[in-house]
């Protein structure tokens, strides 16, 4: 390639990088694919923690590091406090729902991330992230949004009697200990998605 009268070497690793960021079908069924084969290999460990932490700073990091470098160094120095604190939450999520796999099995932890799309609108709606929501639930606007309320009824009561008649969260004696953890990793992707609305405008 000849730029300015000067030779150039095509980049073919970052336009590959760039190529595989904007095909978000493939972005979503390698993430579908990773996190069916996560889900497996935590629940026949016996050692949950550590291997969580292990895949998200050995090899978490460097497989995201590329995307996050896109743009150039500027907008995470810029906003780095920010990203810090995302990233914290993002852990917290993480680690919380990996943690739940030692008291419930995957079935009902994947059930239960049916509550995220619950705890999510309740969030926003709150801190005022979704203008949709702040107005059903904090000035009661629930007619003009009822076809949203009853999306919401429907996940709601569906990720709670899948869970409930599965069953086997309630054979574990902690069973409860692995729903509400769970359920808090919930909150966490909650207010995650939450402050990247307010915090990075997007």
């Amino acid at each position: 390639m000849v730029a300015d009268g000067r030779l150039q070497a095509p980049c073919m690793p970052w336009n590959m990088l760039q190529w595989i960021w904007s095909c978000w079908w493939l972005l979503t069924a390698g993430w579908y694919a990773c996190a069916i084969f996560t889900l497996t290999q935590l629940k026949r460990s016996t050692n949950t923690c550590m291997l969580s932490v292990f895949a998200n700073l050995v090899i978490g990091c460097p497989l995201v590091a590329p995307f996050a470098f896109l743009g150039g160094c500027q907008p995470l120095r810029l906003h780095w406090q920010k990203v810090i604190f995302i990233a914290v939450l993002s852990g917290l999520e993480k680690n919380l729902t990996n943690l739940s796999l030692m008291y419930i099995g995957g079935a009902t932890k994947t059930a239960l991330h049916g509550l995220n799309v619950v705890l999510t609108f309740i969030v926003t709606g709150i801190l005022g992230s979704d203008g949709r929501a702040q107005r059903t639930i904090l000035r009661c606007h629930c007619r003009e949004n009822f076809l949203l309320l009853c999306a919401i009824v429907l996940v709601a009561s569906g990720s709670v009697a899948t869970a409930a008649l599965g069953g086997e969260s309630w054979q574990h004696k902690d069973g409860g200990l692995g729903v509400g953890l769970q359920i808090a990793s919930g909150l966490c992707f909650a207010v995650k998605f939450t402050a990247i609305k307010q915090l990075l405008g997007g």
